[in-house]
């Protein structure tokens, strides 16, 4: 059985639609109440993340003079290549 045959999309248009049905129906209280779940464990995870979003921020600052370095080491091999090239083996 292939994919593009129907049969395979038949079947899974037909479990999904039976899936469907067997889900309870939700009342707008019910949304709002896990709008509100959410918005809990959002703020939650938030303040959890602060000293991780800090510490982050420190190794950033760290890391930004090593990372600049290197980028300027790359250029200057690059350059000595280049003008090697421009020179000739002789």
């Amino acid at each position: 059985m292939s994919i593009h045959s129907g049969e395979l999309t038949g079947e899974l248009s037909g479990e999904l639609a039976a899936f469907s049905e067997a889900l309870p129906a939700t009342s707008r209280h019910d949304d709002r109440h896990a709008t509100t779940l959410w918005r809990r464990a959002w703020s939650r995870a938030l303040r959890r993340s602060r000293p991780l979003l800090s510490e982050a921020g420190a190794l950033f600052a760290l890391a930004t003079p090593l990372a600049l370095a290197g980028l300027v080491s790359m250029g200057l091999s690059i350059t000595d290549v280049v003008m090697m090239g421009w020179l000739g083996p002789t």
